[in-house]
């Protein structure tokens, strides 16, 4: 709080006490971020501000109290009657009480670059502070990399620090990116004051198709599975990411015999495509193989994506039956050859 006393004078600059109680109408063209107190008292309370003070009767001056927020120059008028005068004002900024992230974006797709940004150092009613050299660390939760240019070009690491010079709030700039989509909080710290901000990173643009989990054996014949196998739409870091729009049609195909059928179970008649649905990142599939082999691809394919596949060996079906791989050949029926003794006799 700063103390002002306003007095009453004539034209050689005697004072003019007043003859009786008279308002003294305060202004300041800080508008709200100025405020006039009649008391000291008031005044470091912060209670009970006011535009006029009473100067008492027989008195030629009449003291008052400021409190500023705002930092800057400000003029301070004081008026009585018709007669008014006008005072500068000089407001500084109070201790470093916290940092601002300046052009942090809201939100980035992954491994994209946030372009520059600084810290601010301000006091507690957010009026720069420029006096004194300053050595602030960046950080942020999760996987995230920094580098001290403005294109995230250079060596990069998990934290930053950048100087805020004396004569400046703002620090040198400093950039960082994500492959990792989620929430970030960003943390600026001098190790004493700090400061936050978040931005979510979401995931990139559509880059393939990947069909979850491995490839193992299945029988001729046997629905492969029950719960049904998932073909995901990810993006060049192998994030889920939805296709958007009315969806995605994904192509299913095997490089030798196999039907395919939406879901699990191999339910309903058999198909060539499934839809991921806009909003969605995956959709499931089952199949039957009809061919014994070592390798069976399965493929998941759509548009200029890179495709997904999965590899399995398909083994006979349960034994069900017997059968004879050949039959005995042709021939004539006829009486049995004579014994020896029976030739003897005859002969």
């Amino acid at each position: 709080c700063q103390k002002v006393t306003v007095s009453r004078r004539d034209l050689f600059e005697n004072p003019g006490p007043v003859s009786s109680n008279t308002n003294v109408s305060l202004t300041t063209s800080l508008g709200s971020g100025l405020s006039f107190f009649a008391s000291q008292s008031n005044c470091e309370a912060n209670s009970g501000s006011t535009s006029s003070v009473t100067m008492l009767a027989t008195q030629a001056t009449r003291d008052f109290y400021v409190r500023a927020i705002v930092a800057g120059t400000s003029a301070v008028q004081a008026t009585v009657g018709a007669f008014s005068a006008t005072a500068t004002l000089t407001v500084s900024p109070a201790a470093v009480a916290k940092y601002v992230f300046v052009n942090l974006p809201a939100n980035r797709s992954a491994n994209q670059c946030t372009g520059a940004v600084q810290v601010q150092r301000r006091d507690q009613f957010d009026n720069n502070v420029v006096d004194g050299n300053t050595s602030v660390t960046i950080s942020s939760t999760g996987t995230m990399s920094f580098t001290t240019s403005s294109d995230c070009g250079g060596a990069s690491s998990g934290t930053a620090i950048v100087a805020i010079p004396n004569g400046s709030s703002l620090s040198a700039t400093f950039s960082a990116k994500s492959i990792v989509p989620g929430t970030y909080t960003f943390s600026a710290s001098d190790g004493s004051k700090s400061g936050t901000a978040t931005m979510t990173v979401q995931p990139g643009s559509p880059a393939k198709l990947s069909i979850l989990g491995t490839g193992s054996t299945t029988r001729v014949a046997e629905c492969k599975t029950a719960s049904g196998i998932e073909v995901e739409l990810r993006d060049a870091f192998d994030n889920p990411v939805a296709p958007g729009g009315s969806g995605l049609s994904v192509t299913l195909s095997a490089s030798s015999g196999a039907a395919f059928y939406a879901g699990g179970n191999c339910g309903g008649s058999s198909l060539s495509s499934i839809s991921i649905a806009s909003t969605a990142t995956k959709a499931a599939f089952s199949f039957r193989a009809n061919v014994v082999t070592a390798s069976l691809a399965i493929t998941a394919s759509s548009g200029g994506l890179s495709p997904g596949n999965q590899t399995w060996q398909v083994l006979p079906g349960d034994p069900s039956k017997l059968a004879f791989l050949s039959t005995p050949p042709s021939t004539l029926a006829r009486p049995p050859w004579p014994t020896p003794s029976s030739r003897s006799r005859e002969a």
